[in-house]
């Protein structure tokens, strides 16, 4: 199978996540008609496979964010902040169904770090065991994932500013997570200050 359509499959079943994601955090169906949903889902997988196979590093991390973002905000209809705040729960949840699926394969399974790098994480079965985890783990934090999005973002300024704060670190920790695939002391720092944040954030 060509890279091409490997990535663009990985990224249809990504942006299923995004979507299934945003409609159980939001308690919502989407805001827009079937075919409009259709056209704003490919879009978003285009884009998303364009920046995934030209780009590396934090900035391609930052600009699929950033399209996920667009993408909530035209099928939810809801507000840039609160698209925002969306893609922060997203993000974290992500990165602990990636941490959840990395111990488990690498202490249980007793996987390779190259394997699991090579083989496993960047295929589309590894996308399609991450999406499980993380659906999963959507609809057992259901409650309090949508008690922290019914929080009015935007008339509280302190709580935007710790949201983007805490989904720039959360970019830094998925992409030094995506470089090692292990967790290191650098990763260690980087979940101390994550926790620190969102522990400000939801207090």
């Amino acid at each position: 199978m060509s890279q091409v359509i490997e990535a663009i499959i990985e990224l249809v079943i990504t942006t299923i996540g995004v979507y299934l994601f945003g409609r159980i955090a939001l308690n919502k169906k989407i805001e827009v008609s079937k075919s409009k949903f259709l056209v704003f889902f490919i879009i978003t997988v285009v884009c998303n496979t364009i920046i995934y196979l030209n780009l590396t590093g934090t900035l391609k991390t930052i600009l699929m964010e950033i399209t996920n973002i667009i993408f909530f905000v035209k099928v939810f209809k809801i507000s840039m902040s609160k698209s925002i705040f969306l893609t922060l729960m997203h993000l974290i949840t992500l990165i602990a169904a990636e941490l959840i699926q990395i111990l488990f394969l690498t202490n249980i399974i007793k996987m390779s770090i190259n394997s699991l790098y090579s083989d496993f994480m960047k295929s589309i079965l590894g996308s399609s065991s991450t999406l499980l985890i993380l659906i999963l783990m959507c609809l057992i934090f259901k409650i309090p994932i949508r008690y922290f999005m019914n929080t009015r973002v935007e008339n509280n300024k302190k709580i935007l500013i710790y949201s983007i704060s805490v989904l720039i670190l959360s970019i830094l920790l998925f992409y030094k997570i995506g470089l090692e695939y292990k967790i290191s002391n650098d990763i260690m720092c980087y979940l101390v200050s994550l926790i620190m944040l969102v522990i400000v954030l939801v207090g």
